[in-house]
């Protein structure tokens, strides 16, 4: 005969048995974590609710399955898709050397102070394209004062595998915009063709921070005696870039004109001095600063016998992502080449759209 607490501890065994549903037969796979707190979707009246749903993965957010926002209940999502960004509109974009960037994305370290070397397929920019409406210069005062623009691209020849031949080109023009006299002529324009190869650090192992440009280059301003102004000239130009830093020494010969020429004739070499006032090389170093894509470049060219040269100090602010605030000082010959012989201090201010 079973004692009383035999019946009651037999009762709490059986009762599980007894919660199953009769026509089921018994599980034989792990059993479904119950959520605490169960969650329905609301239905039409009548409608049977859904049974509750398997529970969230485990690095979910908190507001997943099983829980409740404080906004109210949402849809039931998958914890799979749970992480999924929402597929949104392409945003537009814009060209930075030779990578595409999302517009309004800070522009990586580095990117802009190579931005001059770098190596694009088909047509890219070149040199500096910038817009200087606003410009002072005691030679040019007044409604002399100048808007000062320049364009350059290239476009890649040949690409042979350690480097690449390009053709350049380059303008930047003296207008007089403000000047009713003379109609808002153009005072000066200066046209620059070239053509050269890129290899982009050669000597890996013993240079590996150093490329190299050599080419070509031809530039006139296209105007009639007295005023025609050009030179041809083959390059060497040697580039260190690394990090927030670039460096480039361009040293340059002169292919030799006949200057024996009378005055009148186009053939004869209209600058034959021009190496006394440019020199026979230039230096340029760039530092991309670390706050707002701000931009330093300095420029130095000279004449160590003659004591005659340049410098230039451009300074730049990004503004959006296309444009940035630039600023240009200059001081020394060689400015246009109207002015190859004559010392020109100017300040500028405009944009830049490539730095």
């Amino acid at each position: 005969m079973l004692r009383p607490a035999s019946l009651a501890l037999l009762a709490v065994c059986t009762l599980p048995l007894y919660a199953q549903d009769e026509g089921s037969p018994p599980s034989t796979s792990a059993p479904t974590p119950v959520l605490a707190v169960p969650v329905q979707l609301p239905g039409a009246p009548g409608e049977v609710p859904l049974a509750n749903p398997a529970p969230a993965a485990a690095d979910a957010p908190l507001d997943s399955v099983g829980a409740t926002p404080p906004s109210g209940p949402k849809p039931l999502v998958p914890a799979a898709n749970r992480q999924a960004t929402p597929v949104l509109a392409t945003p537009a974009r814009v060209q930075t050397g030779c990578s595409l960037r999302d517009y309004g994305a800070p522009v990586e370290r580095g990117q802009i102070v190579s931005a001059i070397f770098n190596t694009c397929s088909g047509v890219s920019l070149h040199k500096a394209n910038f817009i200087l409406p606003f410009s002072y210069s005691p030679r040019f005062p007044g409604d002399e004062s100048e808007f000062i623009f320049q364009i350059s691209g290239k476009a890649q020849l040949w690409d042979f595998g350690p480097g690449a031949v390009y053709f350049g080109y380059s303008q930047r023009s003296y207008f007089q915009i403000f000047n009713e006299k003379k109609s808002k002529a153009f005072r000066e324009s200066d046209y620059n063709p070239e053509l050269f190869v890129r290899l982009p650090r050669p000597l890996p192992l013993l240079l590996p921070d150093w490329s190299l440009d050599a080419g070509f280059e031809h530039e006139s301003n296209g105007q009639d005696l007295p005023d025609s102004r050009s030179y041809n000239r083959l390059f060497f130009a040697p580039y260190w870039t690394k990090g927030r830093q670039a460096l480039q020494l361009k040293t340059w010969w002169r292919i030799p004109e006949d200057d024996g020429r009378p005055a009148t004739d186009p053939k004869r070499d209209d600058n034959p001095d021009l190496g006394s006032y440019y020199g026979y090389g230039e230096l340029r170093y760039r530092h991309d600063l670390p706050w707002n894509n701000q931009l330093i470049e300095v420029m130095l060219r000279g004449n160590a016998t003659t004591g005659r040269g340049a410098v230039q100090v451009d300074y730049s602010l990004e503004v959006g992502p296309v444009g940035a605030l630039f600023l240009r000082v200059f001081n020394g010959y060689g400015e246009s080449l109207i002015d190859y012989n004559r010392s020109v201090t100017r300040v500028a201010l405009g944009v830049a759209l490539q730095r």
